[in-house]
């Protein structure tokens, strides 16, 4: 390359685009300029006259009608507004809310707030903005159980064990044997035989 190409003045004195062209001034015209006697005049002809229906109430109603109408109608504004500052309407109206408490400085807020969420917005998580709007709050867990999970009680335990008497076993241990030798009946009975030797008889008895 020629070293007639390459600047040789600093990039700081180097002067901007544009720099050096001459533009044509531009003649402002002021806000508030002094209005002739001519065009006060044909201002007050262009300006719109009184409507016509105002001209047919001011001949057919009497003045202290017209009078009564403008009363009536500066008390029905006043109720507007008295009715507007209102408690049940002031309370129906939105309001700032407050900033929220939570720590500007904590991860997971600078990642809600990175990926769009708003902590004084008031609104909750999610698409909707249902969703909570509180962080979590861990509490200790000093038991061996594993998650979600509890361990029972003392009184709970106790209750779980049932203590019989001899009587009480003996019926549990008939009830065991009659239905094990209904099963058994269920399982190994055969339609034929239990028709040659009767309703009471077995197929493992003539075996």
């Amino acid at each position: 390359m020629d070293d007639d190409d390459e600047y040789t003045i600093p990039l700081q004195d180097q002067r901007v685009f544009g720099a050096g062209i001459k533009r044509k001034r531009i003649a402002f015209v002021p806000a508030a300029a002094a209005s002739s006697p001519a065009e006060d005049s044909l201002y007050s002809l262009r300006r719109p006259a009184s409507s016509a229906a105002d001209k047919y109430l001011s001949i057919v109603l009497p003045k202290q009608r017209m009078q009564q109408d403008n009363n009536n109608a500066a008390e029905s504004s006043i109720e507007i507004e008295r009715s507007a500052e209102a408690e049940s309407r002031q309370l129906c109206l939105e309001h700032s809310q407050p900033p929220s408490h939570l720590d500007r400085s904590r991860v997971g807020v600078k990642y809600l707030t990175a990926h769009g969420w708003d902590p004084d917005s008031g609104r909750g998580l999610g698409v909707r903005g249902e969703g909570i709007r509180m962080p979590i709050k861990a509490r200790e867990k000093n038991d061996t159980a594993g998650l979600r999970e509890r361990e029972a009680k003392k009184g709970q335990e106790d209750g779980l064990i049932v203590r019989l008497n001899a009587k009480q076993v003996r019926k549990k241990e008939m009830a065991a044997k009659k239905r094990a030798e209904a099963l058994r009946a269920a399982l190994y009975n055969d339609v034929d035989v239990d028709k040659y030797l009767g309703s009471g008889g077995s197929a493992h008895s003539i075996i």
